[in-house]
């Protein structure tokens, strides 16, 4: 496949050369539509520049091509019906006037002035005014200068505009393919012009209507002097112009490939008949028909993508972008091992595919559906399923011809069962009225079983429910109605009850205490001191530079300060439970307090990627607190919510008053799942990040609920799904 590169090279250049004339014309074409556009713009440019000069002073476009929008939005002409305005009027007064629509013409107005920009743009692509002469009717110099035309490499082109102020091509002269070129395509040239109105084009011909007119050039020649690549422009040949479009379209690569691929199938089908090879036996070969359609699909893909890889490989840039790359010269031949690889992964798809084929004449087509295809291997658990059920209705027949019909229990149930049927069958005698008979018997029946039934289930489903409700670990269930046989077992079961309860409520808060005070404790002071320790052997150590050493200082005293913060706080929120922390009560203003707090964190809060969104009272909002405490609780629950809030969510403070109350609330997002019961998340060292994985102690929630509850206040946390709500009730 690699050694045909050359050969599918050189038919691509063959069909891209039959191609090229073709692709010439359109491309003549198209450039001659595009220099009509280009000139007549250039032309709108030229007047624009006439008329300022004319009046000595700057214009806008829309002052110069519709002069009549000015003072029609200048005056707001009002206009009576029947008078010859009155197909321009839009809203009708109840005195029998009208005005035009201004909204419309102010947006003419607009786009007309927009569009000015795009035609002076376009005067420059022809070469600018230096380069432009204007003619009158009579071919008369209006303004410019004809400069000298180098017939080799320039074309001078010549549009009129008639006194309609309609353009068209007006001839050429230079270069001699250029001028050719333009004379073939003057149909093109020239309808490219066509309806070139530029308000007419944005909004149809009814604009007319309005009292405004487009009025650009009338009675000119406009002469440019231009490069002939403008006329001619530039189409690559040859090598060049090939691309993956051009290899495919020459079809060359796919035929190459498919023969080969033919080759390959026909040897996996006929190499197995050799008895020394063994092919088409593995587990490989073995694979299932919709496992090897995904297989050929993905191939397909392969040698579509292969048709780029050859473009790449044969023009050398592929080697190029290796080169700069890697810094190594030797990619033009490595190119054409990795290019086998990737044609031989290909073909190894086919060949595989082919073996696994293989199997629909050695197995038979219909072996081959049931065993190697999804649809044959339902069927087949289908059958499995219907040979299981036979088998276990056989299995029943069984054990009914095995019952022992001399024992006891059995013998009572046959009796019940035959009077029942003697009844059904007397029924049955009574024809048409056995009907109501039968109804009649079935409800009687039912309703002496099922009264039985119904009361000695009942009570035996209460005393079974209450005994699951305390093993579930609910031991406040009570029971209130008469269980009857059952109500000695229910004496007991209460006296257990009471017991339990004692002891598990004692042994469950006893050692909830302990384990989750050891636990956590341990783990966040274990962490900085851990690190405290690893680096103070490693400042033992004497061949570590000052720069280590400088280094290791650093992280030791961070994590020191660290630990010291941990302890600090673990004290701080033992003395605020116990109630040892002394209080100054003053006159807070809350409002003022957390705008202290939000500039104290505010490049924390810029940088967090969290929308704070603050609502707060415009008057003072006073309370007698503790000022320290208050800002510490603050401080808490904003840092809390820069550390577990989801990036990219809003969070909302709010302060309310409501009557003598004051209720603040936070709310947030939180970036992590709440698995956490929320009024354990105020208990000490508990997160709601149960991994542990960030910088706080724990002890945040904890510290300012104590510190609320001193001030007399009250704390709440809600959770909703990932909604975080604390509120402070104060």
């Amino acid at each position: 496949m690699v050694s045909a590169y050359p050969y599918i090279w050189q038919r691509a250049v063959y069909w891209k050369e039959q191609r090229r004339e073709i692709e010439m014309e359109f491309a003549l074409q198209n450039m001659a539509e595009n220099l009509a556009v280009q000139a007549q713009f250039a032309g709108y440019a030229m007047w624009m520049e006439e008329i300022q000069e004319e009046q000595g002073r700057k214009l806008l476009p829309s002052q110069v091509f519709v002069p009549e929008l000015e003072t029609l939005l200048e005056n707001k002409i009002i206009v009576q019906v029947g008078s010859e305005d009155a197909d321009s009027a839009e809203v009708v007064w109840e005195d029998g006037s009208f005005y035009t629509d201004t909204g419309l013409l102010e947006e003419i107005r607009r786009y007309i002035d927009e569009r000015g920009d795009s035609w002076k743009d376009a005067l420059g692509t022809m070469g600018g005014i230096q380069n432009t002469r204007v003619l009158d009717e009579g071919g008369g110099v209006i303004s410019g200068e004809r400069p000298s035309l180098d017939e080799e490499n320039q074309v001078r082109v010549r549009i009129f505009f008639d006194q309609m102020g309609r353009c068209k091509y007006a001839g050429a002269e230079g270069n001699t393919e250029s001028v050719r070129s333009l004379e073939e395509n003057q149909g093109a040239f020239n309808q490219a012009l066509e309806g070139q109105d530029p308000i007419a084009y944005q909004y149809g011909n009814d604009y007319v209507y309005y009292g405004i007119l487009f009025s650009g050039p009338q009675n000119r020649y406009y002469e440019f002097t231009i490069d002939k690549e403008k006329v001619l422009g530039y189409i690559p040949e040859g090598a060049e112009a090939i691309d993956f479009h051009t290899l495919g379209n020459s079809g060359m690569f796919l035929l190459i490939w498919i023969g080969l691929a033919l080759l390959l199938a026909l040897a996996a089908w006929l190499l197995p008949l050799l008895p020394v090879i063994s092919l088409g036996t593995g587990k490989v070969s073995q694979a299932f028909l919709g496992i090897v359609a995904l297989a050929l699909l993905g191939d397909a893909f392969l040698v579509l993508y292969g048709g780029e890889l050859i473009v790449e490989t044969i023009n050398g840039n592929l080697a190029t972008v290796l080169s700069e790359i890697f810094g190594f010269d030797g990619w033009p031949e490595t190119l054409r091992i990795l290019n086998g690889i990737y044609w031989a992964i290909t073909f190894a798809t086919v060949y595989w595919a082919a073996l696994c084929l293989r199997a629909v004449f050695t197995l038979g087509p219909w072996r081959y559906f049931k065993e190697r295809t999804i649809t044959g291997k339902i069927c087949r658990m289908l059958v499995r399923f219907g040979r299981f059920v036979r088998i276990r209705c056989l299995r029943f027949w069984d054990s009914f011809s095995r019952i022992n019909w001399q024992e006891q229990p059995v013998k009572v149930i046959l009796k019940i069962v035959m009077v029942n049927f003697g009844i059904l069958a007397v029924i049955c005698m009574l024809w048409f009225f056995g009907i109501f008979a039968l109804i009649a018997y079935s409800v009687v029946l039912f309703v002496i079983l099922k009264r039985w039934a119904d009361s000695f289930y009942k009570k035996y489903k209460v005393l079974l429910g209450t005994i699951g409700e305390i093993a579930d670990g609910n031991l406040d269930v009570e029971v209130e109605e008469d269980l009857g046989i059952f109500t000695p077992f229910y004496r007991q079961l209460t006296r257990i009850q009471n017991g339990f309860k004692k002891a598990v409520q004692e042994e469950v808060k006893s050692q909830r205490m302990k384990t989750e005070l050891v636990t956590n404790v341990s783990h966040d002071l274990k962490t900085p001191l851990t690190a405290i320790i690893t680096y103070i052997n490693l400042l033992k150590r004497e061949d570590i530079t000052e720069e280590e050493r400088r280094s290791y200082i650093q992280v030791l005293e961070a994590k020191s300060m660290r630990l010291k913060g941990l302890i600090e706080d673990l004290f701080e929120v033992s003395k605020a439970t116990s109630g040892s922390t002394p209080v100054v009560l003053v006159d807070v203003d809350i409002v003022s307090l957390l705008k202290q707090v939000h500039l104290e964190l505010g490049e924390r809060m810029e940088t967090s990627d969290i929308d704070f969104r603050w609502s707060f009272p415009q008057e003072k909002v006073i309370l007698k607190l503790d000022s320290q405490k208050t800002y510490r609780i603050f401080e808490n629950l904003l840092v809390n919510i820069l550390k577990y809030a989801m990036p990219g969510t809003r969070a909302y403070i709010d302060v309310q008053t409501e009557g003598e109350a004051v209720i603040v609330s936070m709310k947030n997002i939180s970036a992590a799942e709440l698995t956490i019961n929320p009024s354990e998340l105020t208990e000490r060292f508990v997160r709601g990040d149960s991994s542990r994985n960030t910088e706080g102690s724990g002890l945040g929630l904890a510290i300012a609920k104590s510190f609320v509850e001193l001030q007399g206040g009250r704390m709440d946390i809600n959770v909703e799904a990932d909604l975080f709500r604390v509120v402070i009730y104060w």
